[in-house]
């Protein structure tokens, strides 16, 4: 997730929603490098997720050997992203106190994961969970949370400030309404994180693959 200074990249209405994920997609967080000025610092809650900042600069995003995916230099201002994806452990503190149904055949006993795998990822979340997550979090902490976009996921991981997950993260990106071709290829321009898009559109999840994938290619 991220937590942005002066815009909030989330909205607990809007639309764009993806589908259903087939497989079981995970959440990551993102965030600028400021956080709002509060009269009393707000305390370190033991859900929220350590973060890390990534300087501003420029980098290579894609690949040269991915036709679509192309690389190409892309400059983005200094922003922090959760160290590792967020917890069942975590995940169970939201599913809790907003009485939100658990992810599904992740091997839950009503609103609590299992022991064995309470610091391991949450999977099996779809895209409006993984929103509403971000709201909830933001609501409880007083601090912007949102999804990455896919440039920031790209550039945290290329230049080493997190490790990508074997499993697909969701990223705040638009794929296109036809989950089997991209709509929206590079070079990256912002219009792709427009959370106002209709609810048709699907969005991108990475993986530790540097190229974006589409809707239920892989499992996570």
């Amino acid at each position: 997730m991220s937590d942005s200074t002066n815009q909030i990249n989330i909205n607990g209405t809007a639309q764009g929603f993806v589908a259903e994920n087939k497989g079981t997609v995970i959440i990551n967080l993102s965030s600028s490098s400021e956080l709002p000025k509060a009269k009393v610092a707000i305390p370190h809650k033991p859900y929220e997720p350590d973060l890390v900042l990534v300087s501003a600069g420029v980098f290579t995003m894609g690949d040269d050997v991915a036709g679509d995916w192309q690389s190409h230099s892309l400059e983005l201002p200094e922003y922090r992203i959760s160290l590792a994806p967020i917890t069942n452990y975590q995940y169970a503190e939201f599913i809790k106190q907003r009485n939100y149904s658990p992810p599904k055949s992740a091997g839950w006993f009503g609103n609590r994961p299992p022991k064995d795998k309470l610091k391991q990822a949450v999977v099996g979340v779809t895209w409006y969970n993984a929103m509403a997550y971000c709201q909830w979090l933001l609501e409880m902490t007083e601090r912007p949370y949102r999804l990455p976009t896919e440039a920031e996921w790209e550039k945290a991981v290329k230049q080493g400030f997190i490790v990508p997950s074997p499993l697909e993260e969701w990223t705040s990106t638009l794929w296109g309404e036809d989950w089997k071709t991209a709509q929206y290829i590079y070079p990256y321009t912002d219009e792709r994180d427009d959370l106002t898009a209709e609810a048709t559109f699907y969005r991108v999840y990475r993986s530790g693959p540097f190229l974006p994938t589409q809707l239920g290619e892989f499992s996570v």
